[in-house]
């Protein structure tokens, strides 16, 4: 055990060492070890089994952040499995002999034979032991009287008010020691209260729940609808004194009941704008049994709820089960009543966590309480990352403005990359409380509203930021009552471009610097139509003569995804990875590039449409006659709007598909995946090339197919039957 309390002590003062934040500091216990005090040697006779044996008193000097409990193990030294627990206990705890002797009975241990008991005090917050003292005790039982055995049927009492009448809980014990003219009696215990029943020579007792209610709610004072942990005790007795008793046994008792109902609660306290003033408590909202609060309160006050608020302090109270117990959003606390007819009063108030809107709710039917924050309210918000002014600096952050606490703005240039918020930035850096995005690298939409995630200090974090796709002078707007964020785009970097270009093998210039293709501006987009060859191409921006400009265009993704269908827009990034487009199919174009960073490109018409095939021929492995050039079980025949079909027997394998049937020395031009490992999807439109390769479609499941090719927006479509 002194093994166990060195090592407690250890932890505790490496968790003070390591603590990086101020506040937590202030909120840690500090402790010392507890002092224990207890009889070194008891002999336990027939004579004096009836007297207060054992006395133990402890001293505590710790300081604790909220209040504690004590309890005591007994424990049989040499072997640890067998002890006895007093769950809750108070300095002087006496214990008499016929007790001793019940608690060494459960061990089994011989008369006259002495043995050395472990007492262990330890100090209890929010079930968890953090202190603890400990002291030896020798004992020996002379005293041939046995322990009595007490049964307590069943151990959690819940009673009911509707069933008042039935049997709720019945004691029962067995006594084997000799002695005749013993009575017996019940004595019950509980926070300080005791209530003894006697019983004369019988040896159960059964309570009804209405009788059981009375007697808990009146004689031992317990709340009703909260769980309470009584002690029980079974004692024999005579003229002479108790004869023999049991050892304790504990059992929950949930009494039932409805608290007073109330007209009126109030709330008040230095984190209320009533400040300590009784006169000015915030009132209530009265519902149906229920009574709601909402508004703002302060980090680190207090507060309490004032029932029947009179203007004055002289009141009864709800309070908290302990002195400055911080409040945790979201949890449900049994409710306490402090009476003004108490004495003494206690003086308890909650502690709130964080500044912001917060929700009180009283449930009177089920006697509970619960704090919720609604939304945290700051002083300052800054952001950083990449797209920022001054990058990643946490503690010198980019800050926005506000007038209300409530909106926050900020106005200026933001570069392509990604960020996020600081709320009340410091020189904690990052241990602060964030905004943050929904999703990770969520584009921002310039003119759409989108949600803010709270990600608290001490909760998950994520990596969830906002991402620049189009770098400019941007309006944002948080408002934290509404958990909102809006980006304005005010002024884009492409409407400030004196120029932009195209270049790369799509291009009519090729990748000669000296000969890009220019577009024009046309009020805040960029337009130009022409024709594009197949391959790939990127805009330069701001270009003169044969440089490569002060910026460029580039697709945000690399390789055989990034296609140029009819109508598709892409968002671009202004430098970063050197990404093209490519051109598929060759033809004539329309590309649009508004002041957002949108690249559209509209198809008016491919080469491939002037060809004007009179029938298409698949061919492969999965095709009907394989790689034979005889098309007559596989020609996809046209329709005069530029689709092509056929309906067959395809097989599991790959194929693609010949433009002129006529030819069969393999000169014919083909259409084509563009590139390998595209699996037909029934009914999905798969891209296809023309005069570029020989990569083949995946059939993965062989059966009857209808496949459309359509020549105008080049796309291929399998559909299984």
């Amino acid at each position: 055990m002194k093994k166990t309390l060195t090592a407690l002590l250890s932890l505790v003062s490496m968790a003070l060492l390591t603590s990086c934040n101020p506040d937590d500091v202030e909120k840690t216990d500090d402790i010392k070890a507890i002092s224990l005090n207890a009889s070194s040697e008891i002999t336990v006779t027939e004579q004096n089994a009836s007297e207060n044996l054992l006395e133990v008193s402890w001293t505590d000097n710790s300081v604790y952040t909220e209040a504690v409990t004590y309890a005591i193990t007994f424990s049989l030294k040499g072997d640890e499995t067998k002890k006895h627990d007093v769950p809750s206990a108070t300095s002087p705890y006496k214990c008499t002999g016929a007790a001793l002797q019940a608690i060494l009975g459960e061990w089994n241990v011989a008369e006259d034979t002495q043995v050395s008991v472990n007492v262990v005090v330890n100090a209890v917050k929010d079930g968890k032991i953090v202190n603890s003292g400990e002291a030896e005790v020798k004992v020996t039982v002379k005293s041939p009287i046995k322990p009595l055995a007490l049964t307590i049927d069943p151990l959690t009492v819940n009673l009911s008010e509707e069933a008042g009448a039935e049997t709720a809980v019945t004691f029962s014990w067995t006594d084997e020691n000799k002695y005749t003219g013993a009575s017996y009696r019940l004595v019950l215990k509980a926070g300080g209260k005791s209530e003894t029943i006697e019983n004369e020579g019988e040896k159960t007792l059964s309570f009804t729940n209405a009788d059981f209610n009375a007697l808990v709610r009146e004689k031992l004072a317990l709340e009703a609808s909260v769980t309470a942990d009584v002690e029980a005790v079974v004692e024999a007795y005579s003229a002479s004194g108790i004869l023999a008793s049991s050892a304790s046994v504990y059992f929950s008792v949930i009494p039932f009941g409805k608290m007073t109902e109330y007209s009126a609660l109030a709330v008040m306290g230095t984190a209320t704008e009533a400040g300590d003033d009784a006169s000015k408590a915030l009132a209530m909202t009265k519902g149906e049994g229920v009574f709601t609060w909402k508004g703002e309160l302060q980090k680190g006050g207090s507060l309490r709820i004032l029932v029947e608020p009179d203007g004055t302090k002289n009141v009864d109270c709800l309070i908290p089960a302990s002195d400055k117990k911080e409040i945790v959003s979201g949890t449900l606390e049994n409710i306490t009543l402090d009476r003004r007819s108490d004495n003494p009063r206690k003086e308890y108030s909650w502690t709130v966590p964080a500044w912001g809107i917060w929700e009180i709710t009283v449930n009177l039917a089920d006697r509970t309480l619960q704090f919720d924050l609604k939304t945290k309210k700051y002083s300052n918000i800054g952001m950083v990352g990449p797209a920022t002014p001054n990058d990643w600096d946490a503690v010198n952050p980019t800050l926005l403005s506000t007038t209300d606490k409530k909106v926050f703005t900020w106005e200026g240039p933001l570069k392509t990359g990604t960020m996020r918020f600081l709320n009340d930035p410091s020189s904690a850096g990052w241990e602060v409380d964030q905004y943050i995005a929904t999703e990770k690298d969520k584009e921002v939409v310039p003119g759409e509203s989108q949600r803010i995630v709270l990600a608290a200090v001490g909760g998950p974090r994520g990596d969830n930021m906002w991402k620049i796709v189009t770098p400019g002078t941007y309006k944002i707007t948080i408002d934290i009552d509404e958990m909102t964020i809006l980006y304005e785009l005010t002024g884009s970097l492409i409407t400030s471009f004196e120029n932009i270009k195209m270049v790369g093998p799509a291009s009519p210039g090729g990748w000669d610097s000296a000969n890009m293709t220019p577009l024009t501006k046309e009020g805040n987009t960029w337009k130009w139509t022409g024709h594009l060859n197949n391959g790939e191409l990127k805009f330069v921006c701001n270009q003169y003569g044969n440089d490569w400009g002060t910026s460029q265009l580039l697709a945000q993704t690399e390789g055989p995804g990034v296609s140029a269908a009819e109508g598709t827009e892409y968002s671009c990034n202004i430098g970063g990875e050197d990404w093209k487009w490519v051109i598929r199919n060759s033809g004539d174009y329309t590309i649009e590039i508004d002041m957002y960073g949108k690249i559209k490109w509209t198809i008016n018409s491919l080469d491939v449409a002037s060809e004007n095939y009179p029938s298409l021929g698949l061919i492969g492995n999965a095709a009907p006659n394989g790689w034979n050039q005889s098309y007559e079980n596989s020609t996809l025949l046209p329709d005069g709007n530029g689709n092509y079909t056929w309906t067959g027997e395809l097989g599991a394998d790959g194929l693609h598909i010949m433009c002129d049937v006529t030819k069969t020395d393999w000169s014919s031009p083909r259409f084509t995946a563009p590139y390998g490992g595209i699996n037909a999807e029934s009914g999905k439109a798969l891209p296809i090339v023309w005069k570029q390769n020989d990569t083949n479609w995946n059939i993965p499941e062989a059966g009857t197919y209808t496949v459309t090719v359509n020549i105008r927006n080049m796309t291929i479509t399998f559909v299984k039957k």
